[in-house]
């Protein structure tokens, strides 16, 4: 037990070192001391003891190789990185204070650090300090735009929810209203998944409600263009690496875990393969890179919750897939960067379904929409409400045909009772039995 406990003192040692951004040369001599005293122990327990042994000296020798890799960048990388990453602390802090215009500035300036470290290290180093400078870029734009109306919309949500039960039938159709046009607001101005999320909230308020919104009440606006200008990386010249075969990699780089069969590409820059890559915000990806993009299939899954499985093109969900949304619904079909666009069926989490043509996840052209009540809509849509010819049936076999506007029947239709059906329906039945 002394070379476990010895072994387990310098793991934290390291551990806490690297956590302190103590330099290179300290956390590196540190886990090679861990790495050592885990040998030791290999070699002198059995049984349980030595399988611990053996895991964590694995664990030691993975961060290990990364923070070896990080000091063979050089000193300007890692400072750079330290920089940045500092930036990027102050930025989440001041978004979490609600300073959203200084978080916002913050993270364009974390983004442009991370473009110099982007200039200054090589290898995992130099692609991770691009991947860091394009997240910092799209937070530094929701910073801007998405997070303050996404709030509104979340606190409008908990006031309907809050003071429905006081609310009399009108006050609480006109504060649904005002919350669904919060949600659209946001979906407007957001980027990534937060889209997907505004916009089945707004769905879901807008089919609880059971009407469309008032005219006029809602016109969509552009989201306005962030201003962030992307430098390329200047690489001095060196020979072209020889292409290898994929190799079973279980690496750490950063706060990114590669974790499969990958090759460095010949502009060795990045690397392509298949395998696992996951990061400590919580996200995982599953499936195939080619030359640092997602390309192919794979599965991606969120914190929150939400899935993505089917196919990649330009680093993005493009293609057949299987969207599993936080809040319970389901889509498979077409997916446009990460948003059902095209023919698909979406089931939601209240009972309901949908099947036909969408356009930003909600129904647009043709398609059938099924009530778990047994009523059923087939015909045209537009922006999530009925518009155009259509047939609405009801559970007791009552339907009617015609033609809808802003999702309300017009007069340009007819009701067809079950009673009615009956007498065709016994004439065509006896018509058959004769024949």
């Amino acid at each position: 037990m002394q070379a476990t406990d010895k072994a387990s003192s310098l793991d934290l040692k390291a551990a806490t070192a690297q956590a302190e951004h103590k330099e290179l040369q300290e956390v590196a001599g540190l886990y090679q001391q861990a790495a050592s005293a885990w040998g030791l122990a290999v070699d002198n327990c059995e049984g349980r003891a030595q399988e611990r042994a053996k895991r964590n000296l694995a664990d030691s020798e993975k961060v290990l190789a990364s923070v070896s890799e990080l000091q063979g960048s050089g000193p300007q990388c890692e400072s750079t990185q330290k920089d940045a990453a500092a930036l990027n602390g102050l930025a989440r802090q001041a978004a979490d204070d609600k300073r959203y215009a200084d978080a916002s500035v913050l993270y364009r300036k974390a983004a442009d650090m991370w473009d110099i470290a982007s200039e200054r290290c090589s290898g995992s180093q130099q692609k991770l300090a691009a991947n860091r400078r394009a997240q910092s870029e799209t937070d530094a734009y929701n910073a801007e735009y998405c997070v303050p109306v996404y709030e509104q919309a979340r606190e409008q949500t908990q006031r309907l929810k809050s003071m429905s039960s006081g609310l009399s039938a009108a006050e609480k159709k006109e504060l649904s209203s005002k919350t669904e046009i919060a949600w659209r607001e946001a979906g407007a101005k957001c980027r990534g998944a937060a889209v997907d999320i505004a916009l089945n909230n707004a769905q879901a308020l807008a089919k609880e409600r059971g009407t469309p919104l008032p005219p006029g009440s809602y016109v969509p606006t552009a989201p306005a263009k962030a201003a962030v200008t992307a430098t390329p990386v200047q690489l001095a010249a060196q020979p072209a690496p020889i292409s290898q075969p994929p190799k079973e990699v279980d690496a750490s780089a950063g706060d990114t875990r590669f974790t499969g069969k990958f090759t460095l590409d010949p502009d060795g820059k990045t690397y392509s393969g298949i395998g696992r890559v996951s990061w400590t915000n919580g996200d995982v990806y599953e499936g195939s890179l080619a030359r640092g993009h997602r390309e192919g299939r794979g599965k991606f899954t969120w914190p929150s919750g939400q899935v993505y499985d089917g196919e990649w093109r330009g680093d993005a969900p493009n293609g057949q897939g299987v969207m599993k949304f936080a809040n319970g619904n389901r889509y498979e079909g077409t997916i446009v960067n990460g948003v059902p666009n095209g023919s698909g069926k979406m089931e939601y989490a209240n009972g309901d379904s949908y099947s036909g043509d969408m356009i930003d996840g909600v129904p647009s052209g043709r398609g059938t929409f099924f009530w778990k009540s047994g009523d059923r809509y087939s015909g045209q849509w537009k922006a999530g409400l009925k518009e155009g010819n259509g047939t609405f049936s009801w559970s007791n076999g009552d339907r009617w045909e015609g033609v809808y506007r802003n999702d309300q029947q017009t007069d340009a239709g007819k009701l067809i009772r079950r009673s009615e059906q009956a007498p065709e329906v016994a004439t065509r039945t006896t018509t058959r039995s004769t024949q």
